[in-house]
């Protein structure tokens, strides 16, 4: 029973019993995990739909080479490029 979870350290267990104490302990640090990591992409979701949507708003289209830097930016790229967003006269001055 030695699957991997990214994150998660298992230790070896014997029985069935040993497997249901180690659930029993490992259940609300796993879930607490889960959901920040769901939480934080989430967020990054959002700032992706509010900077896509502006970026259309202002510049009219958004070529497919853009939206694929924005869908693998970090959280800090994305916040500063909506910022960007609202001063920038072009599309390329946001990502400058």
């Amino acid at each position: 029973m030695a699957q991997k979870l990214e994150g998660v350290q298992l230790e070896q267990a014997q029985t069935l019993g040993e497997v249901a104490t180690m659930l029993a302990n490992n259940r609300i640090p796993w879930t607490q995990r889960w959901l920040e990591q769901g939480k934080a992409e989430g967020i990054d979701e959002g700032i992706i739909e509010s900077l896509v949507l502006l970026l259309k708003l202002r510049f009219k289209s958004v070529p497919d080479s853009v939206m694929e830097k924005v869908n693998q930016a970090s959280t800090e790229e994305l916040k500063g490029w909506l910022i960007k967003s609202y001063q920038a006269t072009t599309l390329d001055d946001v990502f400058k």
